[in-house]
């Protein structure tokens, strides 16, 4: 657990806000993706209630965030 929080650390110290940002919608990406079946409201304010729908949505934020993090880090 130290660990993580260190790499957060440095990741907040050295290139700012973005990577964090993108390390936050990739933790929400892969949420999405991974128990978006369990809590419907995810999939409400999504506009759908479709498996396809929550794995695409999600697939896109988390890569949006991986990329975030690749760039600005």
């Amino acid at each position: 657990m130290n660990e993580i929080l260190n790499e957060f650390s440095q990741m907040w110290h050295q290139s700012g806000s973005l990577a964090v940002i993108g390390f936050v919608l990739a933790i929400l990406g892969v949420c999405i993706v991974g128990v978006g079946k369990k809590i419907p409201l995810i999939r409400y304010m999504l506009g759908d209630r479709s498996m396809i729908a929550q794995i695409f949505w999600g697939t896109i934020i988390a890569f949006v965030g991986f990329a975030m993090i690749y760039l600005f880090r």
